[in-house]
């Protein structure tokens, strides 16, 4: 039932509801499966996750192996099936999955056939996640919400967000995720993203993969 119901979509508190069994029984199962090299825990996917091709693909000899399985499970979904590469430089942007999408022909979106796809790219490790942390550009800054407010009014225009910038000062060292922060914060990430644009010579976004 486990693995049936497993995907990169669901939460494992979601995984654990459905299978109407505790979140401790599932945190145990998935570190049997990681442990046995049967299974791993990633991070949820969403429509706004974003993946690139993997930075180092595997030997020629494997990627021609997998590009043939890929033809075979590609042909018994779509009807003109695209080629393992053509289907990695779908992700070559590094834009969110959600404007991936809008560029994909209805055949391809149809019955789940791209999430499909996508997922074996994913268990194979071809396609790698990219994640965004946030770092303080003047960190001396956020001692103090009056240093912040002085640097505010010394170097920027707006004032929006700002309670939400304060909050976010304990996590500017670039060591947690946009999407961490706001959840730590219970923020939508949109407001964090629209902070960052807010305050560009105070905080910035670097790429983490």
């Amino acid at each position: 039932v486990f693995l049936r119901l497993a995907y990169p979509t669901r939460t494992l508190s979601e995984l654990a509801d459905l299978m109407g069994a505790p979140l401790q029984s599932v945190l145990r199962m998935a570190r049997f499966l990681s442990v046995w090299s049967l299974g791993r825990v990633v991070d949820t996917v969403t429509s706004r996750s974003i993946f690139r091709p993997s930075a180092a693909l595997p030997a020629r000899d494997v990627f021609l192996k997998y590009s043939v399985d890929f033809a075979e499970v590609s042909q018994r979904k779509l009807r003109s099936a695209p080629s393992l590469l053509r289907f990695l430089s779908y992700f070559s942007k590094g834009e969110p999955l959600e404007n991936l999408r809008l560029r994909l022909s209805p055949e391809c979106l149809k019955e789940g056939n791209f999430d499909k796809l996508f997922y074996w790219l994913l268990r194979r490790r071809l396609v790698r996640e990219v994640k965004f942390c946030i770092v303080a550009l003047a960190p001396g800054c956020l001692d103090s919400e009056q240093k912040l407010k002085e640097f505010i009014e010394l170097r920027c225009s707006s004032r929006r967000n700002y309670d939400v910038l304060l909050r976010m000062a304990p996590f500017l060292n670039g060591k947690f995720y946009i999407d961490h922060i706001a959840g730590l914060l219970d923020e939508h990430i949109d407001t964090i993203e629209q902070t960052l644009s807010y305050y560009p010579d105070i905080v910035a976004a670097f790429e983490r993969s």
